[in-house]
C-alpha cells in the first residue's frame, strides 16, 4: 500500500469533493512546494474545490502570492509559538478559515470566527461525541 499522489486524488475524487490540502513546512525559505501544489491545484481545474492550508504562516503567503483565488486556511494549535501567531499577523495576510485544534473550540471562539467570517475546520477528531458537540457549535468541517 502507498499514499496516493496528489494528482490521483484529484483525478479520483477532485470533482466530487471540497479537498483541505495541508501544506508541511517548517522552513521560512521554500523548497518549491507551494509552486507544486498551486500547479497541480491549476491542472485540475479545482480553484473552487480546494482550500491549502499550513501551520507556516510564510507558506501560505508565497502560496497566496502564486494562485490568490484559492482559499487558504491557517492551522494552529495551543503550543504555537508567539512568534507564528506574530509573523501570521504582521503578514496582515487575507485568509478564508482557521484550522484549530479541536480542544481550543467552544461557543465564544465560534461566535469570534465567524463574526469575523472564516469558516472553521478543526482537525483529529476522533472522539465521536466531541465531533458531534463540534458540529453543534457550527464547525464548518
Amino acid at each position: 500500500m502507498r499514499v496516493p499522489t496528489l494528482d490521483e486524488v484529484f483525478e479520483a475524487v477532485g470533482q466530487k469533493l471540497y479537498i483541505n490540502v495541508e501544506i508541511k513546512s517548517i522552513s521560512p525559505t521554500t523548497d518549491g512546494v507551494e509552486q507544486v501544489v498551486a500547479d497541480v491545484i491549476a491542472k485540475f481545474n479545482l480553484q473552487n474545490r480546494v482550500i491549502v492550508s499550513s501551520f507556516n504562516p510564510l507558506t501560505l503567503k508565497r502560496f497566496r502570492e502564486i494562485l490568490p483565488e484559492v482559499a487558504i486556511g491557517f492551522l494552529y494549535a495551543m503550543d504555537m509559538t508567539v512568534d507564528t501567531q506574530k509573523i501570521m499577523y504582521d503578514l496582515n495576510l487575507p485568509y478564508e478559515a482557521v484550522h484549530p485544534y479541536h480542544s481550543m473550540i467552544d461557543a465564544v471562539y465560534m461566535q469570534s470566527a465567524k463574526s469575523a467570517g472564516y469558516r472553521v475546520n478543526t482537525w483529529t477528531v476522533n472522539d465521536p461525541e466531541q465531533a458531534v458537540k463540534l458540529r453543534d457549535l457550527g464547525v464548518d468541517c
